[in-house]
């Protein structure tokens, strides 16, 4: 390989939208108006930014977010501060399954380390531990909130779509 070959090559990866043009297509991409265009350049950008190894803040949150617990761990923290067994109690009368206590430490402490939830510990002995929104923890847990009224919004619709779906599929069997 030449040595303008891996410039190029290099260059190429710094540019996800020198890569993507050619997927989508140069007829697609002129049938998008100057807003979406826009748009889908920055998405490109910023995702390819994060890199390809799930480690970016956007991904992570999203991942944290999706798990099963942390949309009601924000949701009741939002009403705190709490104590750690308090909320695992609270927890564990919603859902009798409950949360393991290793699994909301994680969700604490991975909310705690993205500025969402903070962990205030007083007293000495016993030591006392209370978990709380931050104010950047309570605008993204408005934000989820309203993700949430949506779905409650479009629950029937979603429905009707999976059981369209799931019905095309069987069909094909």
């Amino acid at each position: 390989m030449s040595d303008s070959e891996s410039g190029s090559g290099a260059s190429e990866a710094a540019n996800p939208w020198s890569q993507i043009q050619p997927i989508v297509g140069a007829e697609r991409l002129e049938r998008m108006g100057p807003e979406a265009l826009g748009g889908f350049k920055r998405l490109l950008i910023e995702a390819a930014a994060e890199g390809n190894d799930g480690e970016g803040p956007v991904r992570e949150l999203f991942g944290l977010l999706g798990s099963r617990w942390s949309g009601l761990i924000l949701q009741l923290v939002h009403y705190g501060p709490f104590r750690f067994s308090t909320l695992q109690r609270i927890i564990q009368v919603i859902d009798r399954a409950g949360i393991s206590r290793r699994m909301l430490a994680l969700k604490l402490h991975a909310f705690e380390r993205d500025g969402m939830i903070l962990r205030a510990v007083s007293g000495s002995a016993p030591m006392h531990v209370e978990y709380s929104l931050t104010p950047m923890g309570a605008q993204f847990r408005d934000r989820v909130l309203a993700m949430v009224i949506w779905l409650g919004e479009n629950a029937k619709q979603i429905e009707a779509a999976r059981a369209a779906y799931e019905a095309r599929e069987t069909a094909d069997i």
